[in-house]
């Protein structure tokens, strides 16, 4: 048992690793620094939401895309979920992927985790600032994992669009240092296993991460980010590259030039079938048939299916969300039109887009905000005005 186990009620502050890095710091490595690039604004902005102040997506001329770091951190405690992974020294010293915003998350995220069925340390406000026990990791109540451990599991790591940004590339620097060791990843579904195993990572090396259980590496790595962007970095586009001539190699689609990205079976399979689901979208499905446009589920492809599904296509439709995310598979200047409900997201859809150098373009319809879940509300558009809308874009 580690020593600051032993001690009783013990309690230490919390502290965070530098923003940026010092020059001299063992323990992180630059796999690539921040680069400024230069990006184009959204070619159209529609706003058919209804509501008074005029929806919009703010992206300046230039963009500053976030840089990647390797930690290599001795004797780490490593928890979280959805949003947030933390990795934690016995000093008190915690890191998380995002280094320009871990204390933000660290508070929204690990600070109101006070469910005793979260097997992880507490965090408490102290006159001191934010403080760490670790009096809940009684022996049995965490997981062990000597030797060396490489970290896979994306900030969101249920989410498609992360595991193509994130996701993928964890799995493939780790394929190329050998495999030594374990894999800790958050894979229970097929979806994320198939991605694991098209990158290479062997079966017997995963250990599959539970939410909110604590586990005590030895030997940890683990990939972090200057900040969270969801720009599309140099290292995942080379990687995105390798990825399309391996499909090109093993499969093929017939191509179509014009492809719509429907929701409709995520959203029927949701137990809440209200999260983000746009109440009409039969109708709009029908409308963008009568077009010419294929309408596709990427959830019900296979991954290379999905890569050259994309990058065939000259004119991508589609609902906001995580499918739209296969746009990193698209030939540069393909043209996307992303179709939202709210603008919650578009900001952070346009700097993706953008920084893929596609033409694109936002439609907002209106948001049924009696649901109570913003900013994942169902929401309407109207048939006639969203196609009189992309036949004017198009």
């Amino acid at each position: 048992m580690d020593e600051h186990l032993q001690r009783p009620r013990n309690a230490c502050p919390l502290s965070f690793d530098a923003d940026p890095p010092r020059a001299d710091d063992p323990e992180t490595s630059i796999l690539q620094p921040q680069v400024t690039l230069e990006v184009a604004a959204p070619d159209f902005i529609v706003d058919l939401s209804g509501e008074p102040e005029p929806l919009t997506v703010t992206l300046g001329s230039t963009m500053v895309v976030h840089g990647t770091y390797s930690l290599s951190l001795p004797r780490r405690y490593v928890f979280g979920f959805h949003h947030l992974h933390a990795f934690l020294g016995g000093d008190g010293t915690v890191h998380c992927q995002d280094r320009a915003n871990t204390r933000r998350r660290i508070r929204r995220r690990w600070l109101d985790k006070v469910d005793p069925k979260y097997v992880i340390p507490d965090i408490s406000r102290s006159p001191r600032g934010l403080e760490v026990s670790f009096d809940r990791l009684t022996a049995g109540r965490f997981t062990r994992l000597d030797g060396y451990t490489f970290f896979g599991s994306p900030i969101e790591p249920a989410n498609w669009g992360m595991w193509l940004l994130h996701g993928l590339l964890s799995a493939y620097s780790y394929v190329s240092i050998g495999q030594p060791g374990k894999y800790l990843c958050y894979a229970p579904e097929a979806w994320q296993q198939g991605l694991l195993a098209f990158i290479g990572v062997r079966p017997d090396r995963i250990v599959n991460q539970k939410p909110w259980h604590t586990y005590f590496c030895a030997e940890f790595n683990a990939h972090q980010y200057t900040k969270i962007d969801l720009a599309v970095d140099v290292m995942a586009r080379a990687l995105f590259e390798t990825i399309l001539a391996r499909c090109q190699s093993q499969a093929s689609v017939t191509p179509s030039e014009k492809i719509f990205v429907s929701r409709l079976s995520a959203t029927q399979s949701n137990p809440n079938q209200l999260y983000r689901s746009l109440v009409n979208e039969r109708e709009i499905l029908a409308a963008f048939q009568e077009r010419g446009y294929r309408i596709i589920e990427p959830e019900k492809m296979s991954f290379c299916e999905q890569v050259l599904t994309f990058r065939n296509a000259r004119l991508v439709a589609g609902l906001g969300g995580a499918g739209m995310f296969n746009a990193v598979f698209c030939r540069t200047g393909t043209s996307v039109i992303s179709i939202e409900g709210t603008s919650a997201f578009a900001n952070k859809h346009a700097r993706l887009f953008a920084s893929l150098r596609h033409r694109y373009g936002f439609i907002f319809g209106r948001e049924d905000k009696s649901g109570g879940q913003a900013p994942h509300n169902p929401w309407y558009i109207d048939v006639k005005q969203l196609m009189r809308a992309v036949d004017a874009n198009t």
